[in-house]
């Protein structure tokens, strides 16, 4: 039963989610740190 594996993936998906939504919003209040988030990803 690799229900492990299912919630290890969801829990990835959502974590990737709440990255991208909190580097959204960061970016919209110093748009300065934009260029790092560029070059970081």
């Amino acid at each position: 039963m690799p229900v492990l594996t299912i919630l290890l993936a969801a829990v990835y998906l959502l974590a990737i989610y709440f990255l991208l939504t909190v580097a959204k919003r960061f970016t919209r209040l110093t748009p300065h740190s934009s260029r790092d988030v560029g070059q970081v990803s």
